[in-house]
């Protein structure tokens, strides 16, 4: 254990560099589960920088659980801060059914329900009646 704790330690001493390796690491498909799990070792600022990466990387049903927990490890009002803008900037980029699913999800789960009544309101407002069931799913 040693070894890791000293592994970790030299990772988060290059703040620069691992977080540079990191975000290119969620951008490949074969290196993504290693960053995931590197950041689960890691202090949640690592987390905070990512948040737009680890949104995207949300949308995987292979990766949300983790997201949700590395996203989970920032203070509440970090997180309330942060995920909202991200969840809002992926949901221009991809805005299906799915989409809609795995971010009222990732919200409910970090307890953002400001964030999560505005996403329900805006899903129930879709002409797409799938996602219109997310609204409803996920509406208080």
């Amino acid at each position: 254990m040693m070894v890791l704790g000293a592994a970790i330690g030299a990772l988060q001493a290059d703040y620069p560099g691992t977080l540079e390796s990191l975000r290119r690491a969620l951008c490949v498909l074969e290196d993504e589960p290693a960053a995931l799990l590197l950041l689960g070792l890691l202090d949640s600022e690592y987390a905070a920088a990512l948040v737009d990466e680890l949104v995207s990387a949300s949308l995987s049903h292979r990766n949300a659980l983790r997201v949700r927990l590395i996203l989970g490890w920032l203070p509440h009002d970090q997180a309330e801060r942060t995920v909202p803008p991200a969840v809002w900037r992926q949901l221009q980029k991809t805005s299906d059914y799915d989409a809609y699913r795995r971010m009222a999800e990732l919200l409910s789960h970090l307890g953002l329900r400001e964030a999560l009544s505005r996403l329900s309101a805006r899903a129930l407002a879709s002409s797409d009646p799938d996602i219109r069931e997310v609204g409803e799913d996920f509406s208080e």
